[in-house]
């Protein structure tokens, strides 16, 4: 059970990861979010 949800973390996180910059861009040029980081409810960790 606990390797399934370590397996499910990380393709939620590799999703995240790939989605949220774009996602970001799109909010930027239609004039919906204002340039201040990460999206809110998301950090992405530094490794």
């Amino acid at each position: 059970m606990e390797d399934t949800l370590i397996v499910l973390y990380c393709i939620v996180d590799n999703f995240c990861k790939e989605f949220y910059p774009d996602w970001e861009k799109q909010l930027l040029l239609q004039g919906l979010k204002k340039k201040e980081g990460l999206a809110r409810g998301y950090r992405r960790v530094k490794s």
